[in-house]
């Protein structure tokens, strides 16, 4: 896997360990209960989109850049199509 390009952002954003920290934590919050019975693929599946929809609550909701966004956006379908082997858009 090659290294993404460094992509300054535009305003003053800084995310820190926190921010990855509430990320994690979001994901792994999900009750057992909620898992699908008997399907690894479904469950599998659905924390690639818990995993997705708190990488966007927790980053992209804080960027004001169009610029900033359309990256993140990215960054986040590159993560899903190579590590996941899934599509995003």
């Amino acid at each position: 896997m090659m290294l993404p390009k460094v992509h300054m952002l535009t305003q003053a954003h800084t995310h820190t360990h926190k921010h990855i920290q509430t990320h994690t934590q979001g994901v792994m919050m999900l009750p057992k209960a909620a898992l699908p019975a008997g399907s690894s693929m479904e469950a599998t599946s659905l924390y690639k989109r818990l995993w997705m929809h708190e990488a966007l609550r927790v980053f992209y909701d804080r960027l004001v850049d169009e610029t900033d966004r359309d990256w993140l956006l990215d960054q986040v379908s590159d993560v899903l199509a190579c590590v996941c082997v899934c599509a995003f858009r």
